[in-house]
C-alpha cells in the first residue's frame, strides 16, 4: 500500500502523500497541511504562533497578541551574529536573526530601529534570553527610539530579530542601531 506523492516524488502511505501533496499556500506562511482523524482527508490548520483569521481562510501571527512584552517566549533564531555599540545593522533579512553585544560597564541601551512597513518584530534580552524589551509586531514606517535598563552585571544583551511576524509578508527591510549609555 505505497503510492507516488506527486509534490514529493517518493512512494508513501497513501494518508502522508495525501498530507504532503495538501496545497494551504493561500492559507499564508503559518499554514501547515495535516490529516483530520475524524473524517481522514488532508486539511490546512495554523501552525503555533498563528491562529485562523475571522473568515478562516488564512493563518495570522498571534505573537504580538498571545506574547505581550514580558509573556511568552519567541523561538531563538538560528543565526547569531556579534554586535557592535554604535553600529548600524540594516540587513533587513527574511531570517530571525540574534546579535550579541557586549554591555560591560554600560548601564543602559538606546535602540534606534525601523521596521518599515512590513511588520517584525524585534526584542532585546538577557543573556540567559530574559525579555527586558518588545516592539511587539509592527511595522513602525520610521524610526522609533526605546531605552532599556540593562540589568546590573550584565555582560552581554541580545537583540532578536522576527521579520515578517504578521505571517503574511515578505521582502522586509528592518534596521537598528544600539547606543550603548
Amino acid at each position: 500500500g505505497h503510492v507516488l506523492s506527486s509534490t514529493q516524488n517518493s512512494c508513501m502511505s497513501p494518508s502522508a502523500a495525501q498530507v504532503a501533496d495538501h496545497d494551504c499556500s493561500s492559507f499564508g506562511t503559518g499554514a501547515i497541511s495535516y490529516l483530520n482523524p475524524v473524517t481522514q482527508t488532508a486539511e490546512c490548520k495554523c501552525k503555533s504562533g498563528f491562529d485562523m483569521d475571522s473568515t478562516g481562510t488564512g493563518c495570522e501571527s498571534n505573537t504580538a497578541i498571545t506574547l505581550p512584552q514580558g509573556q511568552g517566549v519567541l523561538p531563538t533564531p538560528e543565526i547569531i551574529k556579534p554586535g557592535q555599540c554604535n553600529v548600524l545593522y540594516d540587513d533587513g533579512s527574511d531570517q530571525p536573526e540574534s546579535y550579541v553585544f557586549k554591555v560591560d560597564g554600560f548601564s543602559q541601551i538606546r535602540l534606534n530601529y525601523d521596521t518599515d512597513r512590513i511588520k517584525d518584530n524585534i526584542s532585546v534580552l538577557t543573556s540567559s534570553r530574559s525579555e527586558l524589551w518588545r516592539s511587539g509586531c509592527v511595522g513602525t514606517g520610521n524610526y522609533k527610539a526605546q531605552v532599556i535598563d540593562i540589568p546590573a552585571g550584565s555582560r552581554e544583551v541580545i537583540i532578536d530579530v522576527h521579520p515578517n511576524c504578521d505571517g503574511q509578508s515578505s521582502g522586509t527591510s528592518w534596521k537598528f542601531k544600539a547606543e550603548c549609555l
